[in-house]
């Protein structure tokens, strides 16, 4: 789903039934997630810290390295697609297939997205995020803006939040702009430890919690830390266990 601009669609979606409650915060958390903390000291926590924004920026490097620009700047014609084949021989093929248009564009010298809309920093974040109402409802004003920028772009759900919040000059609120670099003892910026130093490099996907990392999650929690992510508890009694202990402190 996270190749998809649909993906986008419904966390726009879902704000925008949302906002007319008037939250002070709004979370989109992966059902992979378990929190560090008790309900009561997430909340506090939050009550304490009101009006920001809490999203993990990744630094420059990665950046450029994912060529996050690109993934904006031409339109992907294939987005909707690849997902379903990623990882085949098809997958490979509509990969080559993107690449093609892409050059195609830079050829024919087309208009670039950014350019066209009047986009002068592309944002790059993790996917997910706990927001205050302002910026909330920004997203869904903004949502036709969002959609026509965003719409032919690739993984734009790591890349439409963190655009709009400095476009809309709202980076101000960010709970911290440190810029990951995917170590073990940084403060990720949306409060969810997420394992990207022992990934597995065939599916993309972060590394899942099991037993014997209660000691390192204890630090991730100490280090400030709300959630953890990725973990499959079925597979893992004793970290199980010590999440449950974790909550009802």
């Amino acid at each position: 789903m996270a190749f998809y601009f649909s993906n986008l669609i419904l966390q726009t979606a879902l704000l925008k039934a949302a906002v007319h409650n008037n939250y002070s915060y709004y979370h989109l958390i992966s059902g992979s997630d378990l929190p560090l903390f008790s309900q009561d000291y997430i909340h506090e926590f939050f009550d304490k810290n009101p009006n920001k924004i809490f999203l993990s920026m990744v630094n420059d490097e990665i950046k450029e390295r994912n060529n996050v620009v690109g993934r904006i700047k031409y339109k992907h014609y294939f987005n909707e697609i690849y997902g379903n084949f990623r990882g085949n021989y098809v997958g490979k093929l509509i990969s080559k297939c993107d690449q093609l248009s892409i050059r195609l564009q830079q050829l024919l010298k087309k208009e670039d997205v950014l350019k066209k809309k009047g986009i002068k920093y592309v944002g790059y974040s993790s996917q997910w995020f706990s927001i205050d109402n302002e910026t909330a409802k920004m997203i869904v004003d903004k949502s036709k803006y969002i959609e026509s920028v965003f719409k032919k772009s690739f993984l734009s759900d790591e890349v439409f939040l963190p655009t709009m919040i400095f476009k809309e000059n709202l980076d101000y609120k960010l709970y911290t702009k440190h810029t990951l670099h995917d170590i073990p003892n940084e403060l990720q910026g949306n409060l969810r430890y997420i394992n990207w130093w022992e990934s597995s490099l065939t599916d993309g996907s972060p590394y899942v919690w099991q037993d014997g990392d209660e000691e390192q999650l204890a630090y991730a929690a100490d280090l400030g830390h709300l959630f953890a992510r990725k973990f499959d508890l079925k597979k893992s009694p004793a970290l199980k266990n010590f999440i449950l202990e974790k909550c009802q402190k």
